[in-house]
């Protein structure tokens, strides 16, 4: 988002309208993608850890670990 208000701010004045269209269009949505992404990655990883420490408990409560065949 900040790239983007900088772009805008810095681009000199017949080219600054192609600015602000890339910046609503592209850069912006691009942006909240982003934000999407890790917020989301972040749920997943906790979840993650929530079920690997469930069983690692019930291991314990078993005494111990799985025997593999």
């Amino acid at each position: 988002m900040v790239d983007a208000w900088f772009d805008v701010l810095t681009t000199p004045g017949v080219q600054r309208i192609e600015s602000i269209a890339l910046a609503v269009f592209v850069e912006l949505p691009l942006a909240s993608v982003c934000i999407w992404l890790s917020w989301h990655a972040q749920q997943l990883e906790e979840r993650r850890i929530v079920l690997l420490m469930r069983s690692y408990r019930g291991r314990l409560h078993r005494g111990g670990r799985r025997e593999r065949a």
